[in-house]
Protein backbone atom coordinates (compact mmCIF):
# COMPACT_ATOMS: atom_id res chain seq x y z
CA UNK A 1 0.00 0.00 0.00
CA UNK A 2 2.84 2.38 0.85
CA UNK A 3 4.39 1.79 -2.58
CA UNK A 4 1.13 2.79 -4.27
CA UNK A 5 0.90 6.03 -2.25
CA UNK A 6 4.55 6.89 -2.95
CA UNK A 7 4.02 6.24 -6.67
CA UNK A 8 0.90 8.41 -6.63
CA UNK A 9 2.87 11.31 -5.10
CA UNK A 10 5.44 10.99 -7.92
CA UNK A 11 2.75 10.92 -10.61
CA UNK A 12 1.05 14.01 -9.14
CA UNK A 13 4.39 15.81 -9.06
CA UNK A 14 5.12 14.96 -12.70
CA UNK A 15 1.64 16.04 -13.81
CA UNK A 16 1.90 19.36 -11.95
CA UNK A 17 5.35 20.04 -13.40
CA UNK A 18 4.34 19.18 -16.97
CA UNK A 19 1.09 21.13 -16.67
CA UNK A 20 2.94 24.21 -15.43
CA UNK A 21 5.48 24.00 -18.25
CA UNK A 22 2.73 23.50 -20.85
CA UNK A 23 0.74 26.46 -19.51
CA UNK A 24 3.84 28.70 -19.52
CA UNK A 25 4.65 27.77 -23.14
CA UNK A 26 1.05 28.32 -24.25
CA UNK A 27 0.90 31.66 -22.44
CA UNK A 28 4.16 32.83 -24.03
CA UNK A 29 2.92 31.84 -27.51
CA UNK A 30 -0.44 33.57 -26.95
CA UNK A 31 1.30 36.81 -25.97
CA UNK A 32 3.09 36.89 -29.34
CA UNK A 33 -0.13 36.80 -31.38
CA UNK A 34 -1.03 39.92 -33.42
CA UNK A 35 -3.49 42.52 -32.13
CA UNK A 36 -6.34 44.40 -33.80
CA UNK A 37 -8.87 46.97 -32.63
CA UNK A 38 -12.13 45.54 -31.39
CA UNK A 39 -15.60 46.75 -30.46
CA UNK A 40 -17.11 45.84 -27.11
CA UNK A 41 -20.68 44.58 -27.44
CA UNK A 42 -21.29 43.50 -23.84
CA UNK A 43 -19.26 43.36 -20.63
CA UNK A 44 -20.75 42.42 -17.30
CA UNK A 45 -19.74 41.06 -13.93
CA UNK A 46 -21.25 37.79 -12.74
CA UNK A 47 -20.79 35.76 -9.58
CA UNK A 48 -18.62 32.73 -10.22
CA UNK A 49 -20.65 29.52 -10.07
CA UNK A 50 -17.65 27.64 -8.69
CA UNK A 51 -17.63 29.83 -5.58
CA UNK A 52 -21.38 30.24 -5.01
CA UNK A 53 -22.37 29.41 -1.47
CA UNK A 54 -18.89 29.99 -0.05
CA UNK A 55 -18.33 32.72 2.52
CA UNK A 56 -16.07 34.66 0.14
CA UNK A 57 -17.80 35.54 -3.12
CA UNK A 58 -15.78 35.73 -6.32
CA UNK A 59 -16.70 37.25 -9.65
CA UNK A 60 -15.92 36.78 -13.32
CA UNK A 61 -16.10 39.01 -16.37
CA UNK A 62 -18.51 37.94 -19.09
CA UNK A 63 -18.81 39.69 -22.37
CA UNK A 64 -18.74 39.72 -26.13
CA UNK A 65 -16.76 41.73 -28.63
CA UNK A 66 -16.20 41.88 -32.36
CA UNK A 67 -13.04 42.42 -34.37
CA UNK A 68 -11.94 42.27 -37.98
CA UNK A 69 -9.07 40.27 -39.51
CA UNK A 70 -8.30 40.47 -43.24
CA UNK A 71 -11.71 41.99 -43.99
CA UNK A 72 -13.68 39.30 -42.15
CA UNK A 73 -15.57 40.11 -38.94
CA UNK A 74 -15.40 37.77 -35.95
CA UNK A 75 -17.18 37.75 -32.59
CA UNK A 76 -15.84 36.21 -29.41
CA UNK A 77 -16.71 35.94 -25.73
CA UNK A 78 -13.29 34.79 -24.56
CA UNK A 79 -12.00 37.40 -22.10
CA UNK A 80 -8.76 35.82 -20.82
CA UNK A 81 -6.14 33.96 -22.82
CA UNK A 82 -6.49 30.84 -20.68
CA UNK A 83 -10.28 30.71 -20.73
CA UNK A 84 -11.73 27.59 -22.24
CA UNK A 85 -12.51 27.54 -25.92
CA UNK A 86 -15.44 25.27 -25.14
CA UNK A 87 -17.67 27.97 -23.69
CA UNK A 88 -17.00 27.08 -20.05
CA UNK A 89 -17.01 29.74 -17.37
CA UNK A 90 -13.98 31.99 -17.07
CA UNK A 91 -11.08 30.55 -15.14
CA UNK A 92 -9.98 33.93 -13.76
CA UNK A 93 -11.93 35.10 -10.71
CA UNK A 94 -11.84 38.47 -8.99
CA UNK A 95 -13.15 40.16 -5.89
CA UNK A 96 -16.02 42.47 -6.74
CA UNK A 97 -13.89 45.67 -6.63
CA UNK A 98 -11.22 44.03 -8.84
CA UNK A 99 -13.85 42.92 -11.35
CA UNK A 100 -15.38 46.40 -11.47
CA UNK A 101 -11.94 47.97 -11.98
CA UNK A 102 -11.10 45.53 -14.83
CA UNK A 103 -14.48 46.17 -16.46
CA UNK A 104 -13.96 49.94 -16.34
CA UNK A 105 -10.43 49.58 -17.76
CA UNK A 106 -11.79 47.61 -20.72
CA UNK A 107 -14.71 50.00 -21.27
CA UNK A 108 -12.65 53.19 -21.37
CA UNK A 109 -9.64 51.89 -23.28
CA UNK A 110 -9.36 51.37 -27.00
CA UNK A 111 -10.24 47.69 -27.10
CA UNK A 112 -7.28 45.63 -28.24
CA UNK A 113 -8.06 42.07 -29.31
CA UNK A 114 -5.26 39.51 -29.51
CA UNK A 115 -6.01 36.77 -32.06
CA UNK A 116 -4.46 33.54 -33.30
CA UNK A 117 -3.03 34.22 -36.79
CA UNK A 118 -3.69 30.60 -37.86
CA UNK A 119 -7.26 30.55 -36.51
CA UNK A 120 -8.50 34.17 -36.31
CA UNK A 121 -11.75 33.11 -34.61
CA UNK A 122 -9.60 32.29 -31.54
CA UNK A 123 -9.04 35.55 -29.64
CA UNK A 124 -8.86 37.08 -26.18
CA UNK A 125 -8.79 40.49 -24.49
CA UNK A 126 -6.61 39.98 -21.39
CA UNK A 127 -3.41 37.94 -21.15
CA UNK A 128 -3.08 35.39 -18.36
CA UNK A 129 -0.62 35.87 -15.55
CA UNK A 130 2.37 33.53 -15.37
CA UNK A 131 1.90 33.11 -11.62
CA UNK A 132 -0.22 29.96 -12.06
CA UNK A 133 2.39 28.28 -14.24
CA UNK A 134 5.12 29.23 -11.77
CA UNK A 135 3.05 27.88 -8.89
CA UNK A 136 2.42 24.59 -10.71
CA UNK A 137 6.10 24.20 -11.64
CA UNK A 138 7.32 24.90 -8.09
CA UNK A 139 4.58 22.70 -6.63
CA UNK A 140 5.46 19.91 -9.06
CA UNK A 141 9.16 20.06 -8.22
CA UNK A 142 8.43 20.04 -4.47
CA UNK A 143 5.99 17.14 -4.84
CA UNK A 144 8.55 15.22 -6.89
CA UNK A 145 11.21 15.82 -4.23
CA UNK A 146 8.84 14.58 -1.54
CA UNK A 147 8.00 11.52 -3.64
CA UNK A 148 11.64 10.71 -4.34
CA UNK A 149 12.45 11.22 -0.65
CA UNK A 150 9.72 8.77 0.32
CA UNK A 151 11.21 6.13 -1.99
CA UNK A 152 14.66 6.61 -0.46
CA UNK A 153 13.47 5.99 3.11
Amino acid sequence: MQLILDSLVLVIGVLMLLGGIRFKKMNRKNKSWPKVKGHLKLLEIAESSTKRGSSKASYILKGAYSYEVSGKEYTSDRIHSIDSRLGAESTIVYTQPEAERKREELKVSALEVTYNPRFPEEAYLLPASDRWSHLAIVGGVLTLLIGVGRFMV
